[in-house]
């Protein structure tokens, strides 16, 4: 069980709260003692726990409640420390050898505080928790404990301090009854150590506790490993990661030296640990920063740990380094410009308080804005401000770099410099234009040889006489460029064309047209039927064509109505027929019709829902014994009516013409129903057909009325 309280976040925390009663300084045997009276109003019930450490010649023990009630309580009335021989030589013993170490085990008297709190400020802590507010230890001004200890005044920052000073002072717990040091212990024996609390148990409650020790289970410190340090200007920065150390060491030291590692200094007084309040690994991370008197010199830094009975561990291993001069300033570029020879001048500034830490300066160079950027001089003299570049190019981005002496580098804005050019690059010449059955285009033309080319835009047109537009507005900077065809594009023919461009944005002219040839991939309209009719001479049928530019037939198909039938072709048209009688379909039969096109490219129409129609063994038979209608033209209305001995039909459909429009199917009703009425005009002629269709689908002929 750990008993720490983290030193520097407990210091924040009791700083912060602790703003109020201002405590005035007074030496330590000048006031009297102070115990406040316990006025315990319940039971409180608390546990205690425990801490080892084996030395070589002695054990100690810490021990601490887990609560302030308790805390205070055990302050008053003390503990029983006693110990049992459980183990001698190897062998267990039958009745164990108890003797009590001390008791009652009390803090002691405030007289006898005075010099360890002059020594030890953990100590004085300890006496401030301990005797009250009235208690004052003498104490450094600039000492960083001295506004905690002026501020602990309740219960709660009391407890929590004496924690904080147990924890890095063993002398100052022993003092307080909170530690105990067995000097007597053997190393042929075992023992169990059990502590009591003194307190009467009606008040507070609190379970003894004990632990289990050998002299024999002795461990030296763990030496850390050597700590992290990141060296700035001036400065140190020393971290460390104690995770694998923390049930070993609460806090640490930070020692430093400045010959070589020959003699190392402590840098704290007070030890270092994290402040981080995440659970993990990062909680026991912490970092120390030292002010560095110069950055020439060699500086090596090293830790060792503190556990929670004082003890200081070995040394790690040291870090040497320096510290690093930094550069502040920024280098800008003030001229640019091109002299009379043709070569460019270029002149910049720098911070002349900032030139003993620049080992030099570095010209870089690129011919676009975006780089890469190459070094085109190195190793300018440190007061260098001004040179000329021979032979610069058409288009010029100049930047200047100050080079640390620690390596640091400050690199200025760019500069542009670009030279008068007013001749266009040559018309690119074109290879080829490709496009593949899924509208992907691949556009390949020859490179151009001038030296100051920047790229190319590319164009497109969907026929040779109106204008190109441009594909994509990015510079194309090779000599290929592909592109996906949109799938609704109707044009089966486009053109692209190619133009260059020089570092001055000057454009040539537009390349000879590359023809790009898109694959037939859209299959012809679907044409219809739009009537039919079974007759004694067979079935007729008739359709709206497809009326695409590029189709070349017409084809009539037709299966019979079976599981194992197949698609059969009744005839092929290539040319305008849009209508056919079926004399090969067998009476009393029932058939699919469809009808599809096809394009010049093979390519054949998506067939539309099959036109499915039964012969009956003799339409004739089916007939209607009569077909009237009675007009009333006051009304403007008709009224159709038909009789027949039929009885399994499914529909009647009848259909209408009326002036100069075509018979077309006009009405399907329920083959129960024996009239309809129709709304006519008197200066037209009608004309009237109907026919039926039996459940089984047979399909009677037509009988036709006239108006």
């Amino acid at each position: 069980m750990r008993i720490i309280t983290l030193v520097i976040c407990l210091a924040v925390s009791v700083h912060v709260t602790a703003q109020t009663k201002p405590i005035q300084k007074t030496k330590i045997g000048d006031i009297a003692t102070s115990t406040t009276d316990l006025k315990d109003t319940a039971v409180v019930h608390n546990a205690l726990k425990m801490l080892t450490r084996i030395g070589e010649t002695s054990v100690k023990i810490r021990w601490a409640l887990e609560s302030p009630a308790g805390w205070k309580s055990c302050n008053h009335y003390g503990f029983c420390v006693a110990r049992y021989t459980v183990m001698r030589d190897s062998l267990w013993l039958e009745h164990p050898e108890r003797v009590v170490l001390a008791s009652p085990y009390k803090a002691k008297p405030l007289a006898e505080w005075e010099t360890l709190a002059r020594q030890d400020n953990y100590a004085a802590i300890m006496a401030q928790t301990l005797y009250g507010a009235n208690m004052q230890i003498e104490i450094s001004d600039n000492n960083p404990l001295t506004q905690i200890v002026n501020e602990s005044q309740d219960l709660q920052q009391g407890y929590t301090l004496s924690l904080l000073a147990a924890d890095m002072s063993f002398e100052a717990a022993k003092m307080a009854a909170w530690g105990y040091e067995d000097q007597t212990a053997k190393r042929n024996e075992r023992y169990l150590y059990r502590i009591i609390s003194l307190a009467p148990s009606g008040k507070v409650h609190i379970d003894s506790a004990f632990t289990v020790v050998s002299m024999q289970d002795f461990k030296p410190l763990p030496v850390p490993s050597k700590p992290d340090v990141l060296f700035g200007d001036s400065l140190a920065v020393v971290g460390f990661n104690y995770f694998l150390l923390k049930d070993t060491y609460i806090a640490f030291h930070i020692e430093r030296s400045e010959d070589g590692g020959k003699t190392f200094k402590q840098l704290t007084t007070t030890p270092v640990t994290g402040m981080s309040e995440k659970n993990g690994q990062e909680n026991f991370q912490f970092f120390y920063s030292d002010k560095l008197s110069n950055n020439s010199s060699e500086y090596s830094y090293r830790i060792k740990g503190v556990n929670s009975f004082s003890e200081i561990g070995p040394v790690s291993e040291a870090v040497k380094g320096k510290g690093i001069s930094c550069i502040s300033a920024v280098p800008h570029i003030t001229s640019c410009s091109i002299n009379d020879k043709g070569f460019a001048e270029i002149e910049w500034e720098f911070d002349v308080t900032n030139q003993e830490a620049v080992s030099g300066f570095e010209l870089n160079h690129s011919s676009i804005n975006e780089g890469p950027y190459k070094v085109l001089q190195k190793d300018l003299s440190p007061s260098q401000r001004k040179l000329t570049v021979k032979n610069p190019h058409a288009s010029n981005y100049y930047t200047i770099t100050a080079i640390g002496k620690n390596g640091q580098r400050h690199t200025s804005p760019k500069r542009f410099l670009q030279l008068v050019d007013s001749i266009p690059p040559a018309a690119p010449n074109l290879l080829s234009a490709l496009v593949d059955s899924s509208g992907h285009v691949r556009v390949e033309w020859k490179a151009n040889v001038e030296d100051d080319l920047l790229g190319y835009k590319v164009f497109r047109s969907n026929n040779l006489i109106e204008e190109s537009y441009i594909v994509t507005d990015t510079i194309i900077f090779n000599t290929l460029f592909e592109e996906q065809l949109d799938g609704s594009m109707i044009n089966r023919t486009i053109y692209y064309y190619i133009k260059a461009l020089d570092k001055h944005f000057n454009e040539s002219v537009f390349s000879i047209a590359a023809e790009a040839k898109r694959p037939d991939i859209t299959p012809p309209t679907s044409p219809v039927f739009t009537n039919y009719a079974v007759t004694e001479k067979g079935v007729h049928l008739q359709w709206a064509r497809c009326e695409d530019s590029d189709v070349s037939s017409h084809s009539v198909l037709r299966k019979e109505i079976k599981s194992d039938a197949v698609w059969q072709i009744v005839s092929q048209f290539k040319d305008t027929t849009s209508h056919l009688t079926d004399k090969t379909a067998e009476k009393g039969s029932s058939y699919w019709y469809a009808v599809i096109a096809k394009d010049q490219s093979g390519l054949e129409s998506i067939p539309v829902q099959p036109l499915r129609i039964s012969l009956p063994d003799n339409p004739s038979d089916l007939k209607f014994t009569s077909f009237r209608a009675i007009t009333d033209l006051d009304k403007s209305s008709t009224e159709l009516q038909w009789t027949t001995d039929q009885t399994d039909i499914a529909r009647f459909e009848l259909y209408k013409g009326a002036g100069e429009e075509p018979v077309t199917l006009w009405k399907i009703v329920d083959g129960k129903q024996h009239s309809i009425k129709d709304i006519i005009r008197p200066d037209l002629s009608y004309e009237y057909m109907i026919r039926m269709v039996l459940i089984n689908g047979s399909v009677g002929k037509f009988y036709t009325l006239k108006l």
